[in-house]
């Protein structure tokens, strides 16, 4: 709702805290796939100050993927998707549109939205 979403601001969503499997989550992706084939791809939601407390959470915590531009903010993850991709999301409304594109998903409620790609 539009209440929920005016809530949202830069200290909300820079303040969100990281979840405790998160480390090992893109430790292991990154050992088993390789870092340079795993990017976070995140929706701003409906308030402008998604963007900037999203990148500010990702710098404070996973700070080698903005550096490396490995980070997407927008709707439309879809577009990463291919045969060698798979996207690990906490919404099956990503999932979706993610597989009709030729993607795999998995829902899972994590701190942030992984693709893995494997050469694509």
């Amino acid at each position: 709702s539009k209440d929920f979403w005016s809530r949202c601001t830069i200290p909300f969503w820079e303040s969100i805290p990281k979840t405790p499997d998160a480390e090992h989550i893109v430790d292991y992706l990154e050992q088993r796939f390789g870092s340079e084939n795993i990017y976070i791809l995140s929706s701003p939601g409906l308030h402008e100050d998604a963007y900037v407390g999203k990148h500010r959470w990702l710098m404070k915590h996973f700070p080698h993927f903005v550096k490396k531009s490995r980070v997407m903010l927008g709707s439309c993850k879809h577009l990463c998707a291919n045969p060698n991709s798979l996207l690990i999301d906490d919404s099956e409304r990503n999932i979706d549109p993610f597989l009709k594109k030729g993607g795999h998903g998995r829902t899972q409620h994590i701190s942030s939205q992984i693709l893995l790609s494997k050469g694509s």
